[in-house]
């Protein structure tokens, strides 16, 4: 058995990128000190590539 990984996403726009592209999230949950809302996902080499395209995109707009 391997060792599974988990990946959070503070950021709501991220988020909406992974659901767009067909990425479900495992679960959210609420950070007890900043109480801002997040989203676990597991890691696969789908998500990876995601991410990846997002911080590709980020870097343009800066």
């Amino acid at each position: 058995m391997g060792n599974v990984q988990y990946y959070r996403s503070f950021s709501i726009n991220q988020h909406r990128f992974i659901k767009a592209c067909g990425e479900k999230y495992l679960y959210k949950k609420v950070h007890p000190k900043t109480l801002r809302t997040y989203w676990v996902y597991q890691v696969t080499e789908e998500l990876s590539k995601l991410l990846t395209i997002w911080s590709e995109k980020k870097n343009l707009k800066n």
